[in-house]
């Protein structure tokens, strides 16, 4: 009995070990070390990096057959939306094949939480981009979509040395773009979480009923969280 009830634990052991090594290794395209991928970023035309994320996100991804992968830190390219994977402590850098992840899912960096990442494919988007975007899904309704994309933009700032004035520097700064869309049939536009813009999509009754949420919630037009409130409670 011992001895049955042992091999039945091994064999499981086994099986959930397979399932998680072929998740992870039939995703991986090809790997290199850490130095010879961050030498190929310090060529990009600005400080810093078109990395998504200035810091590695901790999380696992699911792929298409529905497979875990292991705990990893993750990244992405902003430029061509590569998806790249390392383990903590490991100088090894895995480029992954989005196109068998069907969710990403990575720890917040700057507080508790998760936010969950799904590749919407560029033919959704109404200004075409070159690839398929990582985006997060913050309202997902029947008649109302809008999701979070994490781009790095080059943006030309002041810089000194030594105390003297460098002059214009440009910079890969983060931006958090924002794009809405009403059915699955529409294409998802962009549009900033701004009072005017969000406006602009609402009939005049959610304007209303909008307003009369604010002062009762004591909402503020400057915090995502809050927008995204007014928005779930008229959709």
């Amino acid at each position: 009995m011992f001895k049955d009830s042992f091999k039945i634990s091994c064999m499981l052991v086994m099986l959930f070990s397979g399932c998680c090594l072929s998740a992870q290794s039939g995703a991986v395209v090809n790997s290199v070390s850490l130095q010879e991928f961050n030498a190929g970023l310090a060529q990009d035309k600005g400080e810093g990096h078109m990395l998504a994320f200035d810091e590695w996100r901790y999380g696992f991804y699911v792929d298409i057959n529905g497979d875990t992968s292991e705990h990893l830190l993750f990244n992405y390219h902003t430029n061509s939306d590569k998806l790249f994977a390392r383990k903590p402590q490991e100088g090894m850098v895995l480029n992954l094949n989005e196109n068998l992840i069907s969710l990403l899912i990575l720890d917040k960096n700057e507080g508790e939480g998760q936010e969950k990442f799904e590749l919407i494919n560029w033919q959704s988007f109404e200004d075409f981009p070159d690839y398929s975007r990582f985006c997060v899904r913050l309202i997902d309704k029947p008649d109302f979509e809008i999701i979070k994309y994490y781009d790095k933009r080059l943006r030309v700032r002041q810089g000194r040395i030594d105390g003297y004035s460098e002059g214009a520097k440009p910079a890969y700064l983060s931006k958090h773009r924002y794009f809405w869309r009403k059915t699955d049939n529409d294409s998802f536009k962009e549009i900033e979480l701004t009072r005017q813009n969000i406006q602009s999509i609402l009939s005049k009754k959610q304007q209303e009923e909008i307003r009369g949420y604010i002062k009762a919630n004591k909402l503020k037009w400057s915090r995502e969280e809050d927008v995204l409130r007014m928005l779930a409670s008229v959709f």
